[in-house]
């Protein structure tokens, strides 16, 4: 899963490399690329992540849905988060995050 992030965010890997040392994701990665768009060009920042099937069954289980854990799918949805703001731009690729970026 890719998304992009604000601008204002900071790019620290911490909470990363604790999500990846306990099992939660397999990989990370958080970078940028230069984009030209409309003769105009910029940086998208972007994180790059690679949820475990523990860390898919754990996330399952903490929202009481651990019986369905192997069926998740884009339409399964766990609620509002208050603090999380959504993702603007999301992909499964880098690629396909660009191909997505206004």
């Amino acid at each position: 899963m890719c998304s992009s992030l604000p601008m204002n965010q900071p790019k620290s890997d911490f909470d990363l490399r604790v999500l990846q040392r306990m099992g939660l994701i397999s990989e990370f990665e958080i970078g940028n690329r230069g984009i030209v768009q409309e003769e105009q060009a910029s940086i998208l920042f972007f994180c790059r992540i690679s949820p475990t099937d523990f860390g898919v069954m754990l996330y399952a289980a903490a929202h009481n849905r651990l019986k369905w854990w192997a069926n998740l799918g884009l339409q399964e949805s766990f609620g509002k988060f208050i603090d999380v703001e959504p993702l603007e731009v999301y992909g499964r690729t880098l690629e396909e995050l660009l191909e997505r970026t206004p």
